[in-house]
């Protein structure tokens, strides 16, 4: 287990070096610390670096009931990243309409 660590952490060193320009290297640190925590703050953080994040930040701020359209893996990870932020999903298929799951 311990070599493996050392492994992970030599690749990623390796990758890290590479990267060319800051906003590539800050959204591979945000993803790489997702990885090892999974808080959802890091997820964020990579998202909040488009215009369309950053859109999508202000609109969950500024409206207090926000559904999402579409219970699939898109929508689904979308409640997870933004957990109660959405009260919950409407969908084509009415079997997944219903509250989004609540995490942390």
């Amino acid at each position: 287990m311990e070599q493996e660590v050392k492994n992970i952490i030599k690749t990623s060193k390796r990758i890290f070096a590479r990267l060319q320009d800051d906003l590539s290297k800050y959204v591979f640190e945000q993803r790489l610390l997702y990885s090892f925590t999974e808080n959802n703050e890091f997820i964020q953080n990579v998202i909040m670096t488009t215009d369309e994040g950053k859109h999508l930040k202000k609109l969950l701020e500024s409206t207090a009931q926000n559904y999402i359209f579409g219970a699939g893996t898109w929508g689904t990870g979308l409640a997870k990243v933004w957990n109660g932020h959405f009260c919950g999903f409407i969908d084509n298929n009415s079997k997944k309409w219903g509250d989004c799951p609540k995490t942390r």
